[in-house]
């Protein structure tokens, strides 16, 4: 069919990372969107939309087939059972009808993880909220894409009309409107790994010059990667917080809007990024928190995964390298919070161990599962937070007929105490909110002080001229 992509049917490394490390339910890789739309759509049509996405997007039609150990990464293999009406659903709105009682059912649902003798995926309509109006839930594996990826394959369903003409339906995307890409298959990967091949003995090559060359220089470059590499393969046997360090089963999701203008323009006054905002308000938030308890804490851990995906990826599988890193806590200065909030992370996206992210990935999966879980809980459970930042939506779109309002992402906790995920939709930033409750049991005031945080840095983005870059 025109528009199918094709995909390896083996599990890259780095998907059956994200697959193996399940062992341990507390390191469950599920990513979940919600969205509120303006009235209830069109069954048929959403049917319909759905099941064009599977044939365009083959592995949303495949399950996970696991090899024997030691035999190469798990198989995606089609499902002869597939059945579209058990992955596309829709259930009557929980009272009172709001966003937060859907909120409320999709945490748990997020939190259970998958049946894995089917497709890793699931979406679910709930109709008859207040005034008409109705949302929906989106569940996507973390094996089947990363974050970017599950945005992406959302938008298939999506139109950039409430009811575009026959034969003119595309979806949306990040940079505008755009149609399904061309997938790569097998041969094309086997090609890029033949390409790989004979980059890696150039560089090989180039390597072996420097040594001869520059043998002082060399040195420090490999003692710099050994240090690199060291930072962030280290274990995390405890966070940084004196807090927030129970660990459960247990996920509440919470949604806050803050308009895309007011982040902006923090960015700009700050002489820094919407990112940098964003970990900044994160900081705050989670320094009022721990004041608010009477905790002084000046750093806490945190993971940041840096999307490498690129406009030739396929929308299926994982493409990011996890930063792993201790965040400042900078009380009274949002300039300098953000800043140096900034100043950190960008450090980390360029660090050079960052890019054999595949190659230890590669390593981790040839292990016993079991060693595998084990080493990677190790490096996860003393992380304090995650924070990822997601490309959103920059036009209104539409779901059968529905407009999306809000979209608010969530990603997992991953052994941390909390996920906190942004998303730009049109003029408003999404934040998503999963905390573990056995970490952050009262889960509405660590909301409000992520809110109080925004709006400090919205208020310093209104009344400062914009600052140049440090």
């Amino acid at each position: 069919m025109a528009g199918e992509q094709v995909f390896s049917p083996e599990m890259s490394d780095a998907d059956a990372l994200m697959w193996t490390i399940e062992g341990d339910p507390a390191l469950r890789t599920t990513i979940t969107a919600v969205a509120a739309l303006d009235r209830i759509p069109d069954w048929g049509e959403l049917v319909r939309r759905a099941d064009d996405a599977t044939v365009r997007i083959p592995r949303l039609r495949e399950r996970v087939v696991p090899r024997p150990v030691y035999r190469g990464t798990p198989r995606w293999v089609a499902d002869p059972d597939f059945d579209l009406e058990y992955h596309v659903r829709r259930i009557a709105a929980p009272a009172p009808g709001d966003l937060r009682a859907v909120l409320d059912v999709a945490a748990p649902w997020a939190a259970a993880g998958f049946d894995r003798h089917r497709p890793l995926w699931e979406l679910t309509i709930v109709e008859g909220m207040g005034d008409g109006r109705a949302a929906f839930v989106l569940k996507v594996h973390h094996s089947l894409t990363d974050g970017v990826g599950g945005i992406e394959l959302a938008n298939l369903l999506f139109d950039v009309e409430r009811e575009p003409p026959t034969g003119r339906r595309r979806p949306a995307a990040a940079g505008g409107v755009a149609g399904p890409r061309a997938g790569r298959g097998l041969a094309d990967r086997l090609g890029r790994v033949g390409e790989q091949t004979v980059r890696d003995g150039v560089a090989l090559a180039r390597a072996s010059a420097r040594v001869a060359s520059d043998p002082v220089g060399s040195a420090r470059q490999g003692a710099d990667l050994a240090r690199s590499l060291t930072r962030l393969l280290a274990p995390a046997p405890e966070p940084r917080s004196p807090l927030m360090r129970g660990r459960s089963l247990a996920w509440r999701f919470d949604a806050l809007s803050v308009p895309l203008a007011d982040v902006k323009a923090a960015a700009k006054a700050a002489g820094g990024t919407l990112n940098d905002v964003f970990l900044a308000a994160t900081a705050g938030a989670l320094q009022r928190y721990h004041g608010r308890h009477g905790v002084a804490v000046d750093r806490l851990r945190m993971e940041m995964p840096v999307s490498i995906r690129g406009p030739e990826d396929d929308l299926a599988g994982n493409r990011f390298v996890p930063a792993r890193f201790d965040l400042p806590m900078i009380d009274g200065d949002p300039a300098r919070r953000v800043q140096e909030a900034g100043r950190v992370a960008r450090a980390w996206r360029d660090d050079p161990a960052l890019r054999l992210t595949d190659s230890l990935a590669a390593l981790l999966t040839r292990l016993p599962p079991d060693l595998t879980t084990r080493i990677f809980g190790s490096m996860q459970k003393g992380v304090d937070f995650v924070a990822t930042n997601i490309p959103g939506v920059p036009v209104p779109v539409y779901l059968a007929g529905a407009e999306v309002t809000r979209l608010y992402p969530f990603g997992p906790t991953s052994g941390s105490a909390l996920s906190v995920a942004l998303l730009s939709h049109v003029d408003t930033c999404c934040i998503g909110l999963n905390v573990d409750r056995a970490a952050v049991p009262d889960h509405e005031l660590l909301r409000d002080c992520l809110e109080e945080s925004f709006e400090e840095l919205a208020r310093f983005g209104r009344r400062r001229p914009r600052a140049r870059k440090p």
